[in-house]
């Protein structure tokens, strides 16, 4: 630590400034506001929105946020497209809706891959499934099981379709993309999100 000697011949020592703390990674995406989103989702705090990819369906706008089309971001699959014709519970509108409208069907043993940078990021999965899926199902993020919110399990009730946005699970990418697979049941999802962490 430096020291300098005040004028009545005393030592004090200066403190290092600390380096100014950058909400996000130079040219990449800014923070999301703070303020709560028109959809009701709660933010993840402190960190950065990367991309988020409408895994079978149209470029959309969530929360501000610009979301790539499936095809736009070059995702992969093993897994079959469906349209989800019923109403989606909990209530949602705007891009979110549109979102959920399509999804990909991942059955035990199927994956869906998206083409990322490597790199740590926080990934949130939207899935959704409809009533008659009694079951809980399970899934993987780059090959773990996540230790909560691991199982979904359907609550719409009437035949509607439930969903709900899994996560943030900490992902740690070395092979240039992100997989999520289903490893008993079945799920659809319809949209992943990732974020810069703090």
């Amino acid at each position: 630590w430096p020291r300098t000697l005040d004028r009545l011949g005393r030592w004090t020592i200066a403190a290092t400034p600390r380096p100014p703390i950058r909400s996000a990674p130079p040219s990449g995406p800014s923070c999301l506001p703070s303020s709560a989103s028109s959809s009701s989702r709660v933010p993840i705090p402190h960190a950065c929105f990367v991309r988020g990819v409408n895994l079978n369906g149209p470029a959309v706008t969530i929360d501000g946020n610009a979301w790539q089309s499936a095809s736009a971001a070059q995702v992969t699959t093993t897994g079959s497209g469906v349209s989800q014709a019923t109403v989606p519970f909990p209530a949602v509108t705007g891009g979110v809706a549109t979102m959920l409208n399509t999804a990909t069907r991942l059955a035990a043993g199927a994956e869906r891959s998206l083409p990322t940078d490597n790199g740590t990021y926080l990934a949130s999965l939207y899935a959704t499934s409809p009533g008659n899926d009694s079951d809980a199902s399970l899934l993987t993020v780059q090959g773990v099981a996540p230790d909560s919110s691991g199982a979904f399990r359907p609550q719409a009730s009437d035949g509607g379709q439930a969903w709900s946005r899994l996560g943030p699970y900490r992902v740690d990418v070395t092979t240039g993309k992100v997989t999520i697979a289903v490893t008993k049941g079945a799920l659809n999802f319809a949209g992943i999100e990732l974020w810069y962490p703090d």
